[in-house]
């Protein structure tokens, strides 16, 4: 996410983060799946906020409306 809340989606387009900080580049099937859950846990909930609403934004502009899976995969 640029400084400024915009961010390129999964659709290859600039969005704008409006409320919360684009997360990307989740990684919950490797030795760090178990931290995620813990991570939700011990996070303040303004990161968790920021998570859940990169996945609901992630999976909106998806071109097949999917969660994401790796998102910089292949660059």
């Amino acid at each position: 996410m640029d400084v400024d809340g915009s961010y390129r989606g999964p659709d290859n387009q600039v969005h704008k983060a409006n409320g919360f900080r684009f997360v990307s580049t989740f990684s919950l099937w490797t030795p760090i799946a178990p931290n995620s859950h813990c991570l939700t846990i011990l996070s303040a909930s303004s990161k968790n906020n920021d998570i859940v609403q990169s996945l609901l934004g992630f999976a909106k502009q998806s071109p097949y409306g999917i969660l994401p899976i790796w998102q910089f995969q292949g660059l």
